[in-house]
Order: C-alpha cells, then structure tokens, then sequence
C-alpha cells in the first residue's frame, strides 16, 4: 500500500511538474 502511495505521489508531481511547464511555455509563446 505504501509503495502505491508513493507511486501515485511521483505520478501527481510529475503532472505538476508538466502543468508547469506547459503555463510558462504558453506564456512565453504569448509574449
């Protein structure tokens, strides 16, 4: 269980991780 925990915790930074990166490309291509 805490293995899928973790797994679930890497996979959700992850996705923030990619979220905000993709905001600050959109920005840089607006500018």
């Amino acid at each position: 269980a805490k293995a899928a925990e973790e797994a679930k915790a890497a996979e959700e930074a992850k996705a923030a991780e990619e979220a905000k990166t993709a905001e600050e490309t959109k920005e840089k291509v607006t500018e």
